[in-house]
């Protein structure tokens, strides 16, 4: 059984050419069995680029680019935004396989950019810095395609839907104790900060430009009137989730590809299941 403290050394040995070595690390891989990209994701970020193309050349011939634990793990991870990184991130790997576990590195990376460009920055200079700087973008057509939400896509292509760019947008903050989360309004997902005196929204199909005073202040008197606080607004990881799903069977039913529509229902009606039997609102 391997103890968990070697796994730093013997991933450290990668890209040793020894067969000797390299028929150790494949023991010590194959006994981490399904839940190896659990395990191995806290290390992937201090491994070398000849090291991570090593463990990318052996995931390649060992697994078939799918979730290799339980996808729905994230309903036990108790921190929202954690939950929210790890259930993207296997959704990715439906669509971007093991590259799905770069959206670590590529969110660390994007966020020690902004803090050493802007440090202290604001919100409006973090929205600033990934939509315009970083150019993240809106697709520029309108034809249905799954990847717009993956994020391992989009990270690497820089376009994506409004909810893969607001997620973007939410686990950067969330790296720099800035405050954001995600809301649902009228067919639009923008990201929304309740810090400070008054609430903020910006919308990433617009260069994260905030949303109109006047607009945010309607939407706060329609939060009054119907005696919800805003902050009970926010979307929650799991209804992200469903709606991420939700446009995947869209978009495949709307491109014909029924077997991938059938596996998106499939992990829906999985996700809706639990939630139920955590007698949680879907």
């Amino acid at each position: 059984m391997i103890d968990k403290k070697d796994l730093p050394f013997l991933l450290s040995l990668l890209d040793d050419p020894s067969p000797i070595v390299q028929q150790q690390i494949h023991e010590v891989l194959t006994e981490l069995g399904p839940k190896i990209m659990q395990e191995l994701m806290p290390y992937r970020s201090s491994l070398s680029p000849a090291q991570n193309q090593a463990l990318e050349n052996w995931l390649s011939l060992h697994l078939n680019g799918v979730p290799q634990v339980s996808w729905l793990n994230w309903l036990e991870i108790a921190e929202e935004k954690a939950a929210l990184e790890y259930a993207l991130t296997q959704l990715s790997c439906m669509g971007s396989g093991n590259q799905a576990y770069q959206i670590k590195e590529i969110l660390d990376e994007l966020a020690a950019d902004f803090a050493l460009l802007y440090p202290g920055g604001s919100i409006e200079q973090l929205m600033h810095f990934l939509f315009v700087e970083q150019a993240y973008t809106s697709p520029p057509e309108e034809a249905p395609n799954c990847q717009y939400d993956n994020l391992a896509w989009v990270l690497q292509h820089k376009k994506g839907s409004q909810v893969a760019l607001s997620c973007l947008a939410i686990l950067v903050a969330h790296r720099l104790d800035i405050p954001l989360d995600g809301i649902s309004i009228q067919g639009n997902f923008i990201t929304i900060s309740f810090a400070g005196e008054k609430m903020q929204m910006f919308n990433s199909f617009n260069q994260g430009q905030p949303l109109a005073r006047a607009s945010v202040m309607y939407i706060e008197e329609a939060f009054r009137r119907n005696q919800i606080a805003p902050g009970e607004m926010k979307a929650e990881v799991h209804e992200i989730v469903i709606q991420i799903l939700k446009n995947g069977i869209e978009a495949n039913h709307r491109l014909q590809k029924l077997e991938e529509a059938r596996r998106y229902i499939g992990l829906y009606k999985e996700l809706i299941q639990e939630l139920q039997y955590r007698g949680m609102e879907a």
